[in-house]
């Protein structure tokens, strides 16, 4: 009888854990201004923490800070088993094609293999850069606790919009975001 109380205790946990894990992945925290879903204004924008990982495809080593100097970079947390990843990462292919040379797009991953992150863009014909985390240091650095989390950083190196989880909203507010400060250059 006590063993199959702990047991029944022990799969509640674990239902719990589940339901907890899945009530991240899909809510969506926004840092932008929540009126309209544009930019945080420069003024009020925190420094992005640099970091620099290797493109899982091309073995092209990126350093965060450096590129933004460049081009304003958006950046997501991935994993190829998330669905809501899934439902995102289209939508950054697009703004990718539609803002190519204006901005960089990166895919950092940390929870496949390199080899399996790389097969599943080249797959799904992902152009964007996949970046591989796999000690999980940037995860941490940007205390990524849901999947996706996507950042975007202005060319002064500050991230003027996040968001944690997926919604249709964050294609439109990452493009808004990408308006403001393609005019502010």
């Amino acid at each position: 009888m006590e063993d199959s109380r702990r047991q029944l205790l022990g799969a509640s946990l674990l239902v719990a854990a589940a339901f907890a894990f899945l009530a991240g992945s899909v809510r969506v925290t926004k840092l932008a201004d929540e009126a309209d879903g544009t930019a945080i204004p420069r003024a009020q924008a925190k420094p992005a923490l640099d970091f620099t990982l290797k493109d899982v495809r091309t073995g092209e080593t990126v350093q965060l800070i450096k590129q933004a100097r460049e081009t304003p970079v958006v950046f997501t947390f991935w994993a190829t088993w998330c669905q809501p990843c899934r439902m995102e990462m289209p939508h950054l292919q697009a703004l990718s094609d539609k803002y190519q040379g204006k901005v960089k797009f990166y895919g950092i991953n940390s929870d496949d293999t390199p080899k399996v992150a790389a097969a599943f863009a080249n797959q799904a014909k992902y152009t964007f850069g996949i970046l591989g985390d796999a000690d999980q240091t940037v995860h941490r650095l940007y205390g990524v606790s849901g999947l996706p989390t996507l950042f975007v950083v202005d060319k002064q190196g500050k991230v003027r919009y996040s968001s944690n989880g997926y919604s249709e909203d964050v294609p439109k507010e990452v493009e808004n975001t990408l308006k403001v400060i393609l005019a502010e250059t």
